[in-house]
Protein backbone atom coordinates (compact mmCIF):
# COMPACT_ATOMS: atom_id res chain seq x y z
CA UNK A 1 0.00 0.00 0.00
CA UNK A 2 1.57 3.21 -1.19
CA UNK A 3 2.25 5.93 1.49
CA UNK A 4 0.35 8.91 1.76
CA UNK A 5 2.18 12.61 1.55
CA UNK A 6 2.40 14.11 5.38
CA UNK A 7 1.52 17.80 5.83
CA UNK A 8 5.00 19.25 7.03
CA UNK A 9 3.77 23.06 8.77
CA UNK A 10 5.85 24.81 11.09
CA UNK A 11 3.16 26.32 12.60
CA UNK A 12 -0.36 26.98 12.04
CA UNK A 13 -1.85 27.63 8.77
CA UNK A 14 -2.39 31.40 8.26
CA UNK A 15 -5.61 31.97 7.19
CA UNK A 16 -7.00 32.47 4.02
CA UNK A 17 -3.60 30.67 2.32
CA UNK A 18 -3.63 27.05 1.58
CA UNK A 19 -1.63 24.35 3.23
CA UNK A 20 1.33 22.69 1.09
CA UNK A 21 1.92 19.24 0.33
CA UNK A 22 4.95 18.31 1.00
CA UNK A 23 6.28 14.38 0.14
CA UNK A 24 7.57 12.52 3.03
CA UNK A 25 11.44 12.04 2.81
CA UNK A 26 10.57 7.85 3.05
CA UNK A 27 7.41 8.21 0.12
CA UNK A 28 9.35 6.27 -2.67
CA UNK A 29 8.81 7.42 -6.31
CA UNK A 30 6.38 5.04 -8.33
CA UNK A 31 8.12 1.87 -10.10
CA UNK A 32 7.02 0.66 -13.32
CA UNK A 33 7.68 -3.05 -14.24
CA UNK A 34 8.76 -3.40 -17.83
CA UNK A 35 9.58 -5.89 -20.77
CA UNK A 36 11.97 -4.42 -23.26
CA UNK A 37 13.08 -6.50 -26.55
CA UNK A 38 17.27 -6.36 -26.49
CA UNK A 39 17.27 -4.85 -29.96
CA UNK A 40 15.21 -1.78 -28.36
CA UNK A 41 17.32 -1.52 -25.71
CA UNK A 42 20.63 -1.54 -27.53
CA UNK A 43 18.97 1.28 -29.81
CA UNK A 44 18.08 3.01 -26.23
CA UNK A 45 21.40 2.63 -25.25
CA UNK A 46 23.57 3.64 -28.26
CA UNK A 47 21.73 6.77 -28.81
CA UNK A 48 22.21 7.87 -25.53
CA UNK A 49 18.81 8.18 -24.83
CA UNK A 50 18.58 5.47 -21.78
CA UNK A 51 21.55 4.89 -19.44
CA UNK A 52 21.95 1.75 -17.22
CA UNK A 53 21.95 3.75 -14.19
CA UNK A 54 17.67 4.47 -14.73
CA UNK A 55 17.07 0.93 -14.37
CA UNK A 56 17.96 -2.24 -12.26
CA UNK A 57 17.67 -5.89 -13.63
CA UNK A 58 15.23 -8.19 -11.95
CA UNK A 59 17.47 -11.56 -12.34
CA UNK A 60 21.42 -12.34 -13.25
CA UNK A 61 20.88 -13.71 -16.81
CA UNK A 62 19.19 -10.28 -17.37
CA UNK A 63 22.07 -8.15 -15.71
CA UNK A 64 24.96 -9.85 -18.03
CA UNK A 65 22.91 -9.51 -21.06
CA UNK A 66 22.47 -5.71 -20.23
CA UNK A 67 25.96 -5.16 -19.47
CA UNK A 68 27.02 -6.90 -22.64
CA UNK A 69 24.22 -4.65 -24.95
CA UNK A 70 25.94 -2.07 -22.86
CA UNK A 71 29.69 -2.89 -23.78
CA UNK A 72 28.72 -3.00 -27.50
CA UNK A 73 26.63 0.30 -27.21
CA UNK A 74 29.55 2.08 -25.98
CA UNK A 75 32.03 1.06 -28.14
CA UNK A 76 30.05 1.56 -30.90
CA UNK A 77 29.80 5.13 -29.96
CA UNK A 78 33.47 5.42 -29.24
CA UNK A 79 33.74 4.21 -32.65
CA UNK A 80 31.18 6.87 -34.06
CA UNK A 81 32.91 9.38 -32.42
CA UNK A 82 36.21 8.77 -33.60
CA UNK A 83 35.32 8.94 -36.97
CA UNK A 84 33.63 12.20 -36.84
CA UNK A 85 36.81 13.61 -34.77
CA UNK A 86 39.51 14.96 -37.32
CA UNK A 87 42.90 13.41 -36.10
CA UNK A 88 45.31 14.86 -34.82
CA UNK A 89 48.69 15.76 -37.06
CA UNK A 90 51.74 15.76 -35.52
CA UNK A 91 54.69 17.97 -37.26
CA UNK A 92 57.37 15.34 -38.65
CA UNK A 93 61.25 15.65 -36.89
CA UNK A 94 63.83 15.42 -39.41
Amino acid sequence: MPRKATLARTGPPSPGFHAVRTPDSTEEEPRVGLEISAGKLYQLLRCGAVSVADFRCLDRASKHHVRTLCLHACAQRLHETAARTPRRRYPEYP
